[in-house]
């Protein structure tokens, strides 16, 4: 018997990262439940699944490049049809009872029935019964979380509600997307799922997808990959607009493809992290009655129990987060030169320890001790290149410098920090025993 299957399509900004990653890193733990999560799709996002359903134009919209391994994508897609696909499935691990795909770039890749069609007829001859699983999020949050996203993909501008209704905004259509994969797949098979804490299982989308694929729990609550792609909040995003400015001043256009933003928007969102932009409840109430008919249709159609699909819009500050402009962004805009100047520092150092590991293990000892002596020198505060160094020392017998490096890290960690405490050792047990005596050669 063919297992079933889970076709899962996003929505974007429903938790669709993290459900990919830890899907990706836990292959295992999904395996032993009986779920495939194929790897010829992609690693995590199986993103070439639409991208070969797709029409040209839309095959590597929205994708990042790396994701295509070097090779054009058309050349990518290719091999992916004819051979890493077909090959996969056709040889899934015994006991599979359901495969599990996802791609959020189902969505905007396939804006029409035929090319639904299309991933449909791929995916059909290997599988059984197929559940497409959606989730929606209320529109004017979707917006505003989406946000961060663009400013990423280089789409500058300051954040407002799109003009246009359900029509023009196609992406907030969810009525018409439900419409458009029920006309191919069947209305049955189609599993609208509500992005919200009081809506998901256990609050999380990872939870309540594994609890829909038959293996609730199966991912612990403290899984580091739960998070995945988070957004950076209203000041952060307002420097990233500078910092776009400021990059078109100098002929060097902010784009998904180009590395330096790229690095730019990693380092603003690891410093800045945290709620968004947000519109002003006035504002998001006038956008969501543009989608007021589809959402009662899905209402009646999915949720016959709520008394609306979303719940409402909060009043005051808790529904809304203004940007900064003016002066109001020369604050936050110096606190984070700040906070990327010392995440910078942090990864030089940690590219130094590393390169003395390497120097170490290769038995170069004298360029390990240089390369650590220049993270000091970076940051005379860093407690993990003193220790390294100070374990350097005790090997060759420079026990008083290693004692002074070693309170310094001292000073910098907790008691109980593993290679503090092996360090310790290391200079208690050197103290404790006497220098071997010199030889004296003879003649």
């Amino acid at each position: 018997m063919k297992p079933d299957c889970i076709l899962h399509i996003g929505h974007t900004k429903t938790g669709s990262t993290s459900i990919q990653n830890v899907c990706g890193t836990e292959r295992a733990a999904l395996q032993a439940a009986g779920i495939c999560y194929p790897k010829s799709p992609g690693w995590s996002n199986h993103a070439l699944l639409p991208a070969s359903s797709a029409v040209p134009a839309l095959q590597d919209r929205g994708i990042h490049p790396a994701f295509w391994g070097g090779l054009p994508p058309a050349e990518r897609i290719a091999r992916f049809l004819a051979d890493d696909f077909p090959a996969e499935m056709s040889a899934l691990p015994a006991g599979t009872r359901l495969v599990l795909f996802s791609s959020e770039q189902c969505i905007h890749m396939l804006p029409d029935p035929a090319s639904v069609a299309r991933l449909r007829d791929l995916i059909a001859p290997h599988v059984g019964r197929i559940r497409v699983v959606v989730y929606l999020r209320r529109q004017d949050e979707h917006v505003a979380s989406a946000y961060t996203q663009m400013l990423r993909d280089g789409v500058i501008a300051r954040p407002s509600l799109p003009e246009g209704g359900p029509k023009q905004l196609f992406m907030y259509d969810y009525a018409g997307l439900l419409a458009r994969w029920a006309e191919v797949f069947g209305h049955a098979a189609m599993v609208p799922r509500l992005f919200g804490r009081d809506t998901l299982v256990q609050g999380d989308a990872i939870d309540d997808l594994l609890t829909l694929a038959g293996a609730p729990g199966l991912i612990p609550a403290d899984h580091p990959q739960r998070e995945s792609n988070p957004s950076a909040d209203a000041q952060g995003q307002a420097v990233m607009v500078g910092a776009a400015a400021a990059m078109a001043g100098i002929g060097q256009a902010a784009s998904l493809a180009d590395p330096v933003w790229r690095h730019l928007m990693e380092l603003i969102t690891e410093a800045r992290p945290g709620r968004g932009w947000r519109p002003a409840p006035a504002a998001a109430r006038a956008f969501m009655d543009r989608f007021a008919e589809g959402n009662e249709w899905i209402r009646r159609n999915w949720f016959p129990e709520r008394p609306s699909l979303f719940a409402p819009i909060a009043d005051g500050a808790a529904g809304s987060t203004p940007f900064p402009e003016g002066d109001a962004l020369a604050g936050p805009a110096l606190d984070m030169l700040a906070r990327v100047a010392a995440l910078a520092l942090r990864a030089h150092v940690a590219q130094l320890v590393e390169g003395a590991r390497l120097e170490a293990h290769h038995g170069n000892m004298p360029a390990a001790t240089r390369m650590l002596m220049r993270a000091i020198a970076a940051d005379e505060a860093a407690p993990l290149p003193r220790l390294r160094l100070a374990a350097l020392l005790i090997r060759d017998r420079k026990l008083a410098p290693a004692a002074q490096h070693l309170a310094v890290a001292t000073a910098r960690l907790p008691a109980d920090d593993a290679e503090l405490v092996r360090v310790h050792a290391l200079l208690a047990r050197a103290q404790t025993t006497p220098r071997a005596p010199a030889t004296r050669a003879k003649g």
